[in-house]
């Protein structure tokens, strides 16, 4: 079992991780989801073209890993093109955060891996059709997750590696123990559950982790004060660079958390 030190001692030393956010879109509709502005998602990361990406990737190189995020990537018919052009940059990490849904198609999910893919995060929230449905709010989305899963664990022989991320609601916390259970025996490598925060949709009571204190209403009115004829202004904001941080976003309390159930198996 991984320590809380041991945890926070390797965020500490990670090296420069690149995030470009390239979904317009998401064929889920998670009622946590942050990013609640669909409107401004899809005008910020539209702007986030093809010659765009390339200049971040040209920009970065030398950082641990280039993560593809943001919407749902795979939306992107570019995706293997800027896969490609990571690995020919040299970059050794080459990761996507994804619901899985079309990795559910192993020629798609082996493209990728041949293209240079070799990390896979798929977000999965519960280990029954019932429980992850009502939390994407998307029929059939379960199978097809769990498809995904599958294909990924199909080529692990290659390389690749399979993470998965569960937020955790009141839905899914009396959960944990068989949705770790159910991933491990998917051939997961490494099961992380993260804390949801309390950002766009999730701002709600219905989802919250028991014991979270939710933002006042005056709160929640504050932040939706921006016009809706005015959406976030696109630009380079739709990739960052970050450094010594983890890629669920997390405080390191919150990773040693999650480290309690990311151990890796034999």
């Amino acid at each position: 079992m991984t320590s809380g030190s041991d945890i926070a001692a390797r965020i500490e030393n990670q090296a420069e991780r690149l995030h470009v956010s390239i979904g317009a879109v998401c064929n889920n509709n998670c009622i946590f989801c942050m990013e609640e502005d669909r409107e401004g998602r899809y005008v910020n990361n539209s702007a986030m073209t093809a010659e765009r990406v390339r200049w971040m990737l040209e920009s970065h190189t030398g950082a641990e890993e280039v993560c593809f995020t943001s919407g749902e990537p795979t939306t992107r018919p570019e995706l293997p093109d800027f896969v490609t052009w990571a690995r020919s940059l040299g970059y050794r990490r080459i990761s996507v955060m994804t619901n899985g849904r079309r990795l559910s198609h192993l020629a798609y999910a082996a493209a990728l891996a041949k293209a240079g893919m070799n990390r896979f995060y798929i977000s999965i929230h519960g280990h029954t059709k019932k429980l992850h449905e009502g939390l994407t709010r998307t029929p059939d989305s379960f199978e097809q997750t769990v498809a995904g899963l599958d294909s990924i664990a199909k080529l692990k022989r290659f390389g690749v590696e399979l993470h998965t991320s569960t937020v955790i609601t009141d839905r899914n916390l009396p959960h944990m123990l068989d949705i770790y259970r159910f991933l491990r025996g998917h051939g997961v490598d490494q099961v992380v559950f993260n804390v949801m925060q309390a950002n766009g949709r999730a701002d709600t009571r219905r989802v919250r982790p028991s014991g979270t204190a939710r933002r006042s209403s005056a709160a929640s009115r504050t932040k939706r004060t921006r016009p809706a004829n005015r959406p976030r202004q696109a630009g380079p904001a739709t990739a960052w660079a970050e450094r010594r941080a983890p890629l669920a976003k997390t405080s390191p309390a919150v990773a040693t958390f999650a480290g309690t159930a990311t151990e890796r198996g034999p």
